[in-house]
């Protein structure tokens, strides 16, 4: 496949994206790394831009907690509740929470993201804290539902 085929299909343009050595025995770590490189460039949606593996920085261990079983584990814990109350209650907290951590808990961005007025967007804040039992104001909390949200974001996109 050349260039212009992968960038063509893939949206993104392949440059030395694994960080090769002139070591030709080396050459399946660079298409390793590589190939972890993409995977991560498209779980944090980048669109027309190369991530090189060097360049991954802490999405590198990120990606690393999505392929254990327990990181997974304790993620899909930690949305359990929001995901059942959703289903008993035809509702979309999980959604709006994603949406939230997207906008880095921005209400006002999120409201517009998701076309409904601030108070509701408000309100389901408040529920979703509710929900989890979580008090949002803590930046710990936060980075917790950042970190688990990037996990099982880029396990699905990985798989």
């Amino acid at each position: 496949m050349d260039q212009f085929s992968i960038e063509k299909r893939y949206r993104f343009r392949l440059t030395n994206t694994g960080g090769f050595d002139n070591n030709p025995l080396k050459a399946y770590e660079s298409y390793k790394n590589a190939t972890k490189a993409i995977k991560v460039s498209r779980s944090m949606n980048h669109v027309n831009k190369t991530l090189n593996f060097d360049e991954l920085g802490v999405y590198n261990l990120i990606f690393r907690l999505s392929q254990e079983s327990e990181s997974l584990s304790y993620c899909e814990k930690r949305w359990r509740s929001i995901k059942k109350y959703d289903s008993e209650n035809h509702t979309d907290y999980f959604e709006s929470l994603k949406a939230l951590i997207e906008n880095d808990w921005n209400i006002r961005k999120t409201s517009e993201e998701l076309f409904i007025h601030y108070n509701t967007m408000k309100y389901r804040y408040k529920k979703i804290q509710e929900i989890l039992v979580l008090d949002f104001s803590d930046s710990n909390i936060k980075f917790e539902m950042e970190m688990c949200m990037k996990i099982l974001d880029l396990n699905k996109r990985t798989r």
